[in-house]
């Protein structure tokens, strides 16, 4: 075979390797973009879930908030009417220590239970964030292996 066959094949088989490589590059990175695209899909709709679960806890607080206030206020007309009709300070004294007492104690009971719901929304919040960062491993995990 002459020396120009010769060349000729192997420009042609490095020609014919390259093409095949860039093919193959090509389709490996349309995958990855494939693959990355439907994850920010899906991490978008993530942190919509996410932000809709906190959003309706925060406005069930809140709306118990409100109720508290009120019901808080209430108590402390009926208080303040029942410290006005006493008949001895020591009645009065009594029924301003029972009012303090239970308001404290009605107070520490709702912050304890804003601070239960608050940590339940957190969890119920985070949960399709979680699944988000497990499917970001599997993402990394297939780029890296392709």
């Amino acid at each position: 075979m002459s020396k120009t066959k010769t060349a000729t094949k192997d420009v042609e088989a490095g020609f014919t390797m390259g093409a095949d490589a860039l093919k193959s590059g090509f389709e490996k990175t349309t995958k990855i973009f494939e693959t990355t695209t439907e994850f920010s899909k899906d991490t978008v709709e993530a942190f919509v879930e996410s932000a809709t679960i906190a959003g309706k806890g925060f406005k069930a607080i809140n709306a118990e908030a409100a109720a508290y206030s009120k019901q808080a206020t209430e108590d402390f007309t009926a208080a303040a009417k029942a410290l006005m009709g006493s008949k001895s300070i020591n009645e009065a004294i009594a029924l301003q220590t029972d009012f303090a007492r239970s308001a404290f104690a009605g107070y520490v009971a709702q912050i304890t239970k804003y601070n239960e719901k608050a940590v339940a929304i957190a969890k119920e919040s985070y949960a399709p964030l979680q699944g988000r960062a497990e499917s970001l491993t599997a993402v990394v995990q297939s780029a890296t292996a392709a």
